[in-house]
């Protein structure tokens, strides 16, 4: 096993979701994201803040579905690092270009409640 982080693993996989889903769309809005188990850095908590409409593009090209399956991968990914938050976070999309920023569990289920 590589025990280097790959500082490009998360922004070149959000990319490619992003062609593959969205890449005729654009949609602004916020994924806030926690993984509510302490022993497993699965996301099993989220709020999605967009549009109705934006939303419904969301669910339609797979987008949600897909996303949720990468931020699994992501919080698992990064829970192999220590000193890395693997707990959640925020991934913004603006004009469907994402960026994620991970914080403390704590933070993320404020943002959440």
């Amino acid at each position: 096993m590589n025990n280097i982080f790959d500082d490009h693993f998360e922004a070149k996989r959000l990319e490619r979701l992003r062609i593959q889903c969205l890449s005729n769309v654009n949609i602004s809005g916020e994924i806030i994201f926690a993984a509510m188990d302490d022993n497993l850095p699965y996301i099993n908590q989220s709020a999605w803040m967009f549009q109705n409409n934006d939303n419904q593009i969301l669910s339609d090209s797979g987008y949600k579905y897909y996303m949720l399956s990468m931020l699994d991968i992501f919080a698992e990914y990064r829970s192999q690092f220590e000193g890395l938050e693997c707990r959640g976070g925020v991934v913004s999309l603006k004009n469907s270009a994402s960026v994620i920023v991970w914080m403390p569990q704590i933070e993320v289920l404020a943002l959440i409640k």
